[in-house]
């Protein structure tokens, strides 16, 4: 099924906040949840607007997406933590 923005808006709406928590407890930041969710949902719209998304489940679909960047954001930043802990036990042993 093609979703137009209106539909979007609708999803918007009820699945934002869900959407955040579910972000939230693989992200363990409540801000970088709520801007992972954003920018999907950015992202969608500009596709409903171009008339190129056909979603069947959404809901299944958004959570997916949601988990997906999710993930890959708590990998990249744990890689940083890392990187930053190593730099500092580092420079206190010099």
């Amino acid at each position: 099924m093609f979703v137009n923005s209106h539909t979007l808006e609708k999803y918007f709406r009820w699945m934002y906040r869900p959407l955040c928590l579910y972000a939230l407890n693989i992200t363990e930041s409540y801000e970088d949840s709520e801007d992972i969710v954003q920018q999907i949902f950015v992202e969608l719209l500009e596709k409903a607007v171009a008339g190129s998304l056909e979603v069947g489940d959404m809901k299944g679909y958004l959570y997916t997406v949601v988990r997906n960047r999710a993930v890959k954001y708590a990998k990249k930043n744990q890689e940083k933590v890392s990187v930053e802990s190593a730099m500092y036990l580092t420079d206190e042993n010099a």
